[in-house]
């Protein structure tokens, strides 16, 4: 069943979760920094079906992708709304990914797959930095309607091709690639302070 675990205090150091039923949904709130990781049997967090979304913030710290395939049916939404939002390991499968954060942020490990990503990185002068290993659209997922990025954003998909679908905008520098496939827009504007396809 759909679990919601987001009462203020919750204070853990790994996480991982399962939900077994499609189109169930996961939310986890913790208090300070938290790692996606493995614990026991469980690695990563998985959802399935195409509501089978999940959320989960670091009110105070930061949000670290560290083991395990996180596999997500709908949308994930990684916040970390003091912190950054990294990655050392693991990978992402989803429809959706939203990423909110204060500071630097990067999801750049092989293996992320996403379909759709969105993030807002609020501090000043911050970088946000991820790579897919297939097609990416830049558009809108769960609150967020495109990239907004205070400092650089590095966005690459590395298989095939990347469509700016929503805003999508970064205080410096916009460095869009797509090494095996083309850069196009489908709509929304972009803004930045130099633009390197």
């Amino acid at each position: 069943a759909s679990t919601s675990l987001t009462a203020a205090g919750n204070d853990i150091g790994t996480l991982a979760a399962k939900m077994s039923a499609a189109n169930q949904t996961f939310a986890f709130s913790n208090a300070h920094g938290v790692s996606i990781g493995t614990v026991g049997p469980l690695g990563g967090i998985a959802t399935s079906g195409a509501a089978g979304n999940a959320t989960l913030t670091a009110v105070a710290g930061d949000v670290l992708l560290a083991a395990g395939a996180t596999s997500i049916g709908g949308a994930l939404t990684l916040a970390a709304p003091t912190g950054a939002v990294t990655q050392s390991g693991g990978s992402i499968t989803a429809t959706g990914l939203a990423v909110v954060a204060a500071k630097s942020s990067s999801l750049t490990a092989g293996g992320n797959n996403t379909a759709t990503l969105a993030a807002e990185i609020g501090g000043v002068a911050q970088d946000f930095a991820y790579t897919d290993t297939n097609a990416l659209t830049l558009g809108p997922v769960a609150s967020l309607s495109g990239l907004a990025v205070s400092g650089t954003a590095n966005i690459a998909a590395a298989t095939s091709n990347l469509t700016l679908a929503g805003p999508v905008s970064a205080g410096g520098n916009l460095l869009l690639t797509a090494a095996a496939g083309a850069v196009t827009q489908s709509s929304g504007t972009v803004t930045a302070t130099g633009l390197a396809v």
